[in-house]
């Protein structure tokens, strides 16, 4: 009887640790596109070697992480943005489910620029289909298309391309 018990205590303890362990975690998950410290990377847009734009950006490269975007982010700094990254190039559908700021899109495959949709809408729940097979994707606050002249065949240049 005295040893089922200890089982018991011992089963409730460890779960406990668990939950507050997958708790924290989630957190995490959740927070991460919210602390201005993650936007610690440079990305940086080039036409005909020149460069054209600076972004600070936090990148997106679990599936947890590009699950969750910029979702429930209610201010991006103008200079900052997400990137998401993906193993391998695919055709990728994104909406803006719990995002509440409108965004520009940009897609990128092997570090050019292979289609843009620009002003995506909060709230919308339409998808938004990158046409072409990507392994990155910029988003960055509606408005900065069009204000840096970005345009496809244009050179993206991270860190890690």
């Amino acid at each position: 009887m005295k040893k089922g018990i200890l089982f018991k205590k011992i089963f409730f303890i460890t779960l406990i640790l668990f939950l507050s362990t997958a708790k924290s975690y989630c957190q995490n998950q959740i927070d991460f596109n919210r602390d201005v410290k993650n936007y610690n990377k440079n990305l940086y847009i080039y036409d005909k070697n020149q460069l054209i734009a600076k972004f600070k950006i936090i990148i997106a490269d679990t599936d947890e992480k590009r699950q969750y975007g910029l979702m429930n982010v209610e201010k991006l700094d103008q200079n900052h943005g997400m990137l998401f990254i993906f193993n391998k190039p695919q055709i990728v559908n994104m909406w803006m489910k719990n995002t509440l700021i409108p965004l520009d899109m940009v897609f990128i495959k092997n570090g050019k620029i292979v289609n843009i949709k620009t002003n995506a809408k909060p709230h919308d729940l339409s998808h938004i289909n990158s046409e072409y097979r990507v392994d990155r994707i910029l988003e960055i606050n509606a408005g900065l298309v069009k204000k840096f002249k970005i345009k496809i065949g244009q050179n993206i240049n991270y860190a890690d391309f």
